[in-house]
């Protein structure tokens, strides 16, 4: 089965219903093949957010007035008013020493600057997660800009092109956060625009600045005023006043970064000292009890660390240390609970507990996270327990908790699918449940990065079964948001999982999804080794449901790479597995996919028949979208034979079964089709009423057909 671009489907995925988050904005009444019970709804959607990814603005921001001069400098310059050549700040400094602060305090003040939005990316360069590939960031700066998933190339070159073509004429502000190297962020600088790229790095980034021609801002630790600055915002500037000298070394034993001041502050608001001159003493006898040999100032932030850490309760202390096993991005109060084995009440109070310690940051609502040197000490503090019952307890009840949250999520995305089971056993004792596959998609997509994590930490501590369940149970989300990065990362390491288990069924299963995720992204020689392979395994397991959804996709290869001869046999050799097992969801989707292939070649009236037979399946078992793509394929069928009325009626049915489950690019394309049936009986102006929405429908989820549609207007 293809799409209108020419690319394979899934047979087993609910596929761009990721559209479920665009409302609605065609009415229709149908069933009895009249086109006047076409009602076409005003107004039409509603026009795209402007992207605004800033996360919070730090609290507390105290001093860098040099700095944010430089910044302000920046607005004023030749190129941000003209639109030539990018303007390009780099900020940087150690750990710790504030630049992400910088950066987000000067972002939000400036964003008034900016009308077209302001983006925002974690490069994760100095970070326990892998690095963001330039292929991954321009996936998620292209949806920020309203880019539909499925219109996003699968080459980072036309990924560049069309990012550039974007932003060209916009006036954007790009935070790119956590550089690790000039060459995480060279290919996703705009070309000519009047926007402003900030980043953030340890390095100093030599090849971008002298390449680039970036501003420079080097970040130093705070002064001495402005450390005391920070400590009286935090205890009160009269506590720090009536005892100047003691504030002062108290800042220096916290080496003047801002990180260490904020935690030392909060642990001196929460003590009982009577005096700061109290606290700066007991924080050197913490310093000059650490037997580290890192150097000074690595041995006064860690002295600041343990002194805030040892002050809090043990049941804290606990949740401080597990919080090292979450190696993702953000944790949510669910996933808290599921790792501590305690009820919501008591996670929550355990994260606020933590965050007004200031050993957590709430950079979003409801969602914590460690800065970078907080989580090495956590695991540091892990470390001195070699892995006890406690953690391995600990690391299985969270991973158990993604596992069982993307196998709900899947199922409201797509119930008809094989999915791996879920043991009763591994279902987390806090549940909570997706009230619509809008609630669901939203999970997938906050938990996308902790997801991909999870199935390398569970794969590397040896819960190989939760290792390569857990892509499959991720599977129809990364393909409705075409995370291809993720997707094949997730699958490789859930293959190796597999591998490592020696179940041979699960690596047949995560090599034909592979083969998948390879043939999407245009890479067909590989596609078809993991497709064979997946083959000669399930053949030999007896696997004949699985034999048979490889061959589907087998057979899209292979058309890919001209081997005609052959598809028709793979498609029939398919279809046959599908009948044999009772697989009825996928035979109806193989019967479209060789329907297309028929009509491809010229037979249509056999086309025809084999889309029937593909709706009968899907309206026996209640697909909705399956029901409205057989439409639109029988519609185009009867447009093709010059049949207008039948055509009328099929692309009706079409449009009612794409808004009944909100597939927006669906209704886009059925209504483009049935414009131009319209104009073939004269009825010019519900055509291009018909083309006035599909447009707007597709204007807004970034799909290239708008101009073709636009041109159609115009012929009007």
């Amino acid at each position: 089965m293809t799409d209108a671009n020419g690319k394979d489907q899934e047979p087993n995925e609910s596929q761009d219903q990721s559209r479920l988050e665009i409302s609605n904005s065609v009415g229709v009444q149908a069933g009895s093949g009249n086109v006047q019970h076409i009602h076409l709804a005003e107004p039409p959607l509603p026009a795209p957010p402007l992207p605004r990814q800033l996360p919070r603005a730090p609290a507390h921001f105290t001093g860098r007035r040099d700095e944010l001069e430089i910044l302000n400098e920046l607005l004023s310059e030749p190129q941000h008013i003209s639109g030539s050549p990018v303007l390009i700040a780099a900020v940087a400094g150690t750990a710790g020493v504030g630049k992400t602060a910088l950066a987000l305090h000067w972002a939000h003040s400036a964003a008034d600057q900016f009308p077209d939005g302001q983006l925002y990316l974690n490069m994760r360069g100095y970070d326990s997660r892998a690095p963001m590939t330039e292929s991954e960031a321009l996936g998620q700066l292209l949806r920020a800009l309203g880019v539909a998933p499925k219109q996003i190339p699968t080459h980072v070159e036309e990924q560049e092109a069309l990012y550039r073509s974007l932003v060209a004429d916009q006036r954007l502000l790009i935070v790119f956060d956590n550089v690790g190297r000039s060459d995480q962020v060279t290919g996703l600088l705009p070309g000519t625009s009047a926007s402003l790229v900030l980043i953030t790095s340890r390095s100093t980034l030599p090849g971008l600045t002298a390449l680039e021609n970036a501003r420079r801002l080097m970040l130093d630790v705070l002064s001495s005023g402005e450390a005391v600055e920070l400590l009286g915002r935090i205890i009160g500037t009269n506590r720090t006043e009536a005892e100047i000298a003691a504030a002062r070394r108290l800042v220096e034993q916290c080496a003047f970064l801002p990180l260490a001041i904020k935690i030392a502050a909060e642990r001196v608001s929460a003590g009982s000292y009577v005096s700061l001159a109290d606290a700066a003493t007991e924080l050197l006898e913490h310093r000059l009890d650490d037997l580290s040999d890192s150097d000074d100032e690595r041995a006064r932030i860690r002295a600041v660390f343990s002194w805030s850490y040892n002050a809090l309760d043990g049941d804290i202390k606990e949740s401080f240390r597990l919080l090292g096993l979450h190696t993702g991005s953000a944790i949510d109060v669910w996933a808290m609970a599921a790792l501590l084995g305690q009820p919501l009440r008591i996670a929550q109070r355990r994260l606020k507990a933590l965050q007004s310690a200031s050993l957590l940051e709430e950079p979003r609502h409801s969602r914590f996270r460690m800065h970078d040197l907080l989580r090495l000490y956590a695991q540091e503090l892990l470390g001195e327990f070699v892995e006890s019952p406690v953690q391995q307890a600990a690391r299985r009840r969270l991973a158990e908790w993604y596992l069982y949250m993307s196998e709900q999520g899947d199922i409201v995305l797509n119930r008809h699918r094989r999915r791996p089971p879920v043991n009763p056993d591994e279902q987390p004792a806090e549940k909570r449940d997706f009230k619509s596959p809008i609630d669901a998609l939203n999970w997938f997509e906050f938990e996308r990065i902790n997801l991909v994590e999870i199935v390398r930490d569970a794969k590397e501590h040896g819960l190989f079964d939760i290792a390569w369940r857990l892509p499959l149970l991720t599977f129809t989300y990364f393909r409705l948001r075409s995370h291809w990065v993720d997707y094949m990362t997730s699958f490789r390491v859930g293959l190796q999982a597999a591998k490592d288990c020696a179940d041979e069924f699960a690596e047949a299963w995560l090599a034909s999804n592979l083969g998948i995720g390879a043939k999407e992204t245009g890479q067909y020689d590989l596609a078809l080794v993991y497709l064979e392979q997946a083959i000669a395994i399930r053949r030999r397991l007896g696997d004949a449901y699985g034999e048979g959804q490889s061959l589907h996709h087998l057979a899209g290869v292979l058309e890919r790479l001209d081997r005609q001869n052959e598809v028709e046999a793979v498609y029939l050799s398919s279809m046959e597995f599908h009948r044999v097992t009772g697989n009825r969801y996928c035979e109806g989707a193989t019967l479209l996919s060789l329907g297309e292939y028929y009509q491809g070649n010229g037979l249509f009236e056999k086309a025809l028949l084999h889309y029937r037979l593909a709706l009968a399946i899907h309206s026996e078992i209640g697909y909705l979208f399956g029901q409205g793509h057989a439409y639109h394929l029988v519609a185009s069928i009867h447009e093709r034979l010059d049949d207008p009325g039948q055509a009328i009626e099929a692309y009706q049915e079409a449009l009612d079964r794409r808004i009944q489950i909100g597939h927006a690019v669906g209704q886009a394309e059925t209504l483009e089709r049935l414009g131009h049936v319209m104009v073939a009986v004269g009825r010019g102006d519900e055509a291009a009423g018909m083309w006035r929405e599909a447009l707007v429908i597709f204007d807004r989820l970034g799909d290239i057909r708008a101009e073709g549609v636009r041109a159609l207007l115009e012929s009007i």
